[in-house]
């Protein structure tokens, strides 16, 4: 026998479309060196370019007569070619079954399920003797997502405590815009006994209980961080900096912290930190019930103008610098003009009177102009990065131009002019 898979099936070439696709397409089987047999229908990725991202779905017969019903074979890795990749169930000969994730071979926990379940550690197909002895506490197994996709914890003991392994994958990745195929998925997490956890993704898979070779996330319990991992033969060689754990905080809906009308997706760290929305705002402070409550600071991103806010803060919003004895009333006159190359209308107005509140103006013409700050004597409006003050003698008059038609040339052919006008009365 050859000293790699052989398959054997439809071909797909690179002449069928301008990218480098050369590569197994449609109905056919793998006989692998050991024994091992696959037969499936084999998927091609329209995207890619740089590596052949080929799946594979069917059924894997190993050389004892074990066997997976619903497997993933990745067949686009010259250096591995044809791996076996997720979290399957095992069918045994002699009637038993047993869940284990693959990487091309066992890696991680394999738990058997018999009368009495147990469990073997393995590492690229190797089993592993724990360094301390290990019983099985419980498990878990989870197919809430379709049968072709499979979620183990297990719960293992030694004298240190209990660790955690989470495995799960085994369900091809597709996308739904470009309809795009990519390799099974797969991933394993292992908590140890003193909190801290490591992600496994990309193949890299612990030896034992812990990292040996590929890349991992440690999140370090203590510090609440996390940083990326590069690990060769048991040591670690390569490191980024650490940074804020999100397995470490709590996510919320919080109110807006200025104040508007809205709520934001938050992460909140016992320490006081809080992070909105994609890091839209941060908060560093006193908190109560995962949310502002007391002096802290609000710091914007570029889009907010890395504006500063520095203050007391009450059931998660900012509170106004002075307390008002009463409501702040402004009086809007709203100005219109409509033009063309051919002529163009008077100015129409509108006015009105209201109350200020935080949150956008919502005046034709100035949509997305917004009041961001209110004071006992301030009035801060904002569009991007341009403010406008707003003070009991000092109005603001705003302008601005909207374009419209345009000649086959680039030349306008009419517009719309506004104008607004705010008084603090």
């Amino acid at each position: 026998m050859e000293a790699k898979p052989v398959y054997r099936g439809g071909w797909q070439f690179a002449d069928v479309i301008r990218h480098e696709l050369e590569g197994p397409i449609g109905e056919g089987q793998v006989t692998y060196p050991n024994g091992d047999f696959f037969k499936g229908w084999f998927n091609l990725s329209y995207q890619s370019i740089h590596n052949k991202a080929y799946t594979a779905h069917g059924r894997y017969t190993f050389a004892d007569g074990a066997y997976i019903d619903e497997a993933w074979i990745e067949t686009g890795t010259n250096n591995s070619p044809f791996p076996l990749k997720g979290v399957f169930r095992v069918h045994h000969p002699d009637g038993t079954q047993s869940v284990a994730m693959f990487y091309g071979a066992k890696s991680g926990v394999e738990l058997f399920l018999t009368p009495q379940p147990t469990f073997k550690l393995w590492y690229q197909g190797e089993e592993q003797t724990p360094a301390k002895p290990l019983e099985l506490v419980r498990y878990e197994l989870d197919e809430s997502r379709g049968d072709e996709l499979l979620k183990l914890t297990v719960v293992l003991k030694d004298e240190d405590g209990e660790w955690q392994i989470i495995q799960q994958g085994g369900k091809i990745e597709t996308n739904s815009y470009d309809n795009s195929i990519y390799a099974p998925y797969i991933e394993s997490v292992v908590y140890a006994p003193n909190g801290d956890s490591r992600d496994y993704n990309y193949g890299a898979v612990p030896k034992g209980l812990l990292p040996y070779d590929g890349y991992s996330v440690f999140h370090n319990a203590q510090t609440a961080q996390c940083r990326d991992e590069r690990w060769e033969n048991g040591a670690c060689i390569e490191a980024k900096e650490w940074v804020r754990d999100l397995r470490a905080s709590t996510y919320v809906r919080l109110p807006h912290p200025l104040g508007y009308d809205e709520t934001m997706d938050a992460f909140v760290w016992t320490d006081g930190h809080i992070q909105y929305k994609g890091r839209e705002f941060i908060y560093n402070g006193e908190i109560a019930d995962n949310r502002p409550e007391g002096q802290g600071v609000l710091v914007g991103d570029a889009y907010h103008d890395n504006a500063r806010y520095e203050g007391l803060f009450h059931n998660g919003c900012l509170v106004p610098e002075e307390l008002f004895d009463g409501e702040i009333h402004i009086h809007l006159k709203a100005g219109h003009k409509h033009w063309s190359i051919s002529g163009s209308r008077d100015w129409e107005y509108t006015e009105e009177d209201r109350i200020a509140k935080l949150g956008k103006l919502d005046v034709r013409g100035f949509w997305n102009y917004e009041i961001v700050r209110i004071t006992k004597d301030l009035i801060v409006i904002s569009f991007y990065e341009r403010k406008y003050y707003l003070t009991p003698a000092q109005p603001v008059h705003m302008y601005t131009e909207i374009e419209g038609h345009e000649y086959s040339d680039g030349c306008v052919y009419d517009g719309d002019d506004y104008t607004l006008d705010i008084t603090w009365l």
